[in-house]
């Protein structure tokens, strides 16, 4: 009776050995393998609605269909986009670079691609034309997979446009990628930006 109960004794804590050895090496593949399995991304906007997104994520396979468009019922107040960029131009041209690059570098086999289409103003026809010669000025640093089309019109006050995108990305890429950005952005800069917007300051004064 005895070595009965010993026996039991011995073989379960052979097989919780076992379980432990083997969850302690679950973890680290798992980890391992969402590093560096390559995720498929598919995204369609109209209008700056989501429309389509596609994740590929083997073995999984995730799609949000259309969205329907949500009734606006009040009105928010919309940002005095000239006033928020004469005074924060410095901060915007500091980000505006590294964020380009950290784009860019998700896009990087020639069958991946980043298309963006606008029509439309800003409200103000300086800004409008600032807008219109930034992109112009980017463009040719972003090669043949990031497209960016402006059609502006310069007494609008909005902005209406589609984006289209496809790449394959791995988990890493962006980490590392997303680290580097956040090493060069003017982060305390930013929350400072973002700390004004929170409090209004930025809002247009409604006539």
């Amino acid at each position: 009776m005895n070595s009965a109960i010993a026996g039991f004794n011995s073989a379960f804590i052979i097989i919780h050995m076992t379980i432990l050895q083997f969850s302690f090496l679950i973890f680290p593949l798992t980890a391992l393998y969402i590093l560096l399995v390559p995720i498929n991304i598919i995204l369609r906007m109209d209008s700056f609605f989501l429309r389509e997104v596609r994740i590929r994520f083997f073995p999984f396979n995730v799609n949000i269909g259309k969205k329907k468009k949500v009734k606006k019922e009040k009105k928010k107040d919309k940002i005095d986009v000239a006033k928020f960029i004469a005074n924060e131009f410095n901060t915007i041209r500091q980000s505006f670079t590294p964020l380009c690059e950290f784009v860019i570098s998700l896009f990087v086999s020639k069958h991946h691609y980043l298309n963006i289409s606008m029509q439309g103003g800003f409200g103000a026809p300086d800004v409008t034309g600032i807008v219109l010669g930034t992109i112009e000025a980017v463009r040719p640093a972003c090669g043949n997979r990031v497209t960016i089309v402006y059609r502006p019109d310069f007494m609008a006050q909005s902005i209406n446009g589609t984006i289209c995108a496809e790449t394959v990305v791995r988990v890493y890429t962006i980490l590392a990628n997303g680290m580097i950005l956040l090493i060069r952005l003017p982060v305390i800069d930013i929350l400072k930006v973002l700390k004004k917007i929170s409090k209004g300051e930025y809002y247009a004064r409604k006539t």
